[in-house]
């Protein structure tokens, strides 16, 4: 398949992993996360402790600090989603929320958010990214994948039970057919207002349609929009979870996605690709072998 290295430290064609800095089918739902209804599903764990968690409580937007007075804190849209991995926390979303150009914000500015109020959110420890890939990861979006290290430890437990519990009997590998939602924060019509956020929290209902033929890390998920649509664009998913309501449990991360007419689209990273770059950052190993992973057959419908 290939490889990724994950940092900033170039060797050849490799790529190193481095610190750089219930949901019905048809239904379109965008609304304020005090008006999501909680849906804490039963767990066993691999080590035999049995818990309950809602997969939507663990989302939040992406937030940045500025330097201007009056406007602290501001977005270019994008989700994160955060994770206890073997009891450590951790934030997964895209590279690209940072944005581009002389608008481009910096992973030391980012703030994840305990609730409503900006103030006092949990900075990051550490951000861990893939520079260079090679093989079958190559020109993937394996190089999209951002993995945050959040801090500090005693502001931890503000989040409560907000972060998902990644398990080996939490995470499954959607099929074809299967029932998924699409948990993210929207860009519109989320908005910042001093320290406040009205962040609009959504759980869009799509249907697994398989590997993603020109990247094969990447499934993709499809619906029919209703014929007047109360979303009109998945700006600000990228980061954002998929879960799987057939099979119950997570199945990746959000990458990209669009609307063409009523018809939208969303790509998604299978969630074993993320896990096992994160065990690497946990380990500290610098070169993520993806080979290691067995390459799912190329589906279509």
């Amino acid at each position: 398949m290939g490889a990724a290295t994950i940092g900033s430290i170039r060797r050849g064609k490799r790529a190193i992993y481095r610190p750089l800095a219930k949901t019905a089918e048809r239904r379109e739902t965008t609304r304020n996360r005090d008006n999501l209804a909680s849906v804490k599903r039963v767990y066993e764990l691999s080590n035999g402790l049995v818990i309950r968690q809602d997969a939507a409580e663990c989302i939040r937007p992406a937030i940045f600090k500025t330097n201007f007075e009056g406007h602290p804190y501001c977005t270019s849209g994008g989700t994160i989603s955060l994770f206890y991995y073997k009891g450590l926390p951790y934030g997964l979303t895209c590279r690209h929320i940072l944005g581009s150009g002389i608008e481009r914000h910096s992973w030391a500015n980012l703030v994840v958010v305990f609730g409503k109020e900006l103030e006092g959110g949990s900075t990051v420890q550490a951000v861990h990214c893939p520079v260079e890939c090679w093989g079958h990861a190559q020109d993937t979006d394996i190089v999209d994948l951002a993995i945050i290290k959040l801090g500090p430890q005693r502001l931890l437990s503000r989040y409560g039970d907000g972060l998902y519990v990644l398990d080996e009997r939490t995470i499954v590998t959607s099929r074809i057919g299967d029932s998924l939602t699409a948990h993210g924060v929207l860009n519109e019509p989320t908005w910042i207002e001093g320290d406040g956020i009205a962040a609009a929290y959504s759980a869009l209902a799509f249907k697994d349609r398989g590997n993603t033929l020109e990247d094969t890390t990447l499934r993709t998920a499809k619906i029919r929009l209703r014929r007047e649509p109360n979303i009109r664009s998945l700006a600000g998913l990228s980061g954002g979870l998929i879960y799987n309501e057939t099979q119950q449990g997570v199945a990746g991360i959000i990458m990209r996605g669009a609307i063409d007419g009523l018809d939208a689209t969303l790509h998604y990273l299978n969630i074993a690709y993320a896990l096992h770059g994160l065990r690497a950052v946990q380990d500290g190993t610098e070169v993520v072998d993806y080979n290691a992973l067995p390459v799912d057959a190329i589906e279509r419908p």
